[in-house]
């Protein structure tokens, strides 16, 4: 699965009733290309399919005429953050998880952005 978009530079790209903690971080990722998910079946897990989904969306960046990529991670996801790390994203920006019911042991959602030539 992989789930991409341009953001806006302008207006503020919010969707209403987001919450409001998310904000900052979407408004720091203005004019970027998002990547709002990747993943694939566990049974499909290690023979480089993720990889090559991020080589597909960095295409797509490419295509579009978009200069960097973002996208949000919790802390906690230690995985993810090295799997980002490893293709060259760094973490620009920190924003307090609010758990509002949310059952994790993460603190902080962290803004991820890689500039693309």
């Amino acid at each position: 699965m992989l789930i991409s978009y341009p953001m806006a530079d302008s207006p503020n790209p919010h969707v209403p009733g987001m919450d409001g903690l998310l904000k900052p971080l979407f408004g720091k990722a203005r004019g970027t290309w998002y990547l709002h998910g990747i993943a694939c079946a566990p049974e499909f897990s290690g023979i480089g399919l993720a990889g090559q989904l991020m080589h597909i969306v960095e295409g797509l960046v490419r295509s579009a005429g978009k200069s960097r990529i973002s996208l949000l991670v919790i802390d906690t996801n230690e995985h993810a953050i090295q799997f980002y790390a490893r293709r060259g994203y760094a973490t620009t920006a920190k924003e307090p998880v609010i758990k509002n019911g949310w059952k994790t042991s993460a603190k902080n959602w962290l803004l991820m952005e890689k500039p693309l030539a």
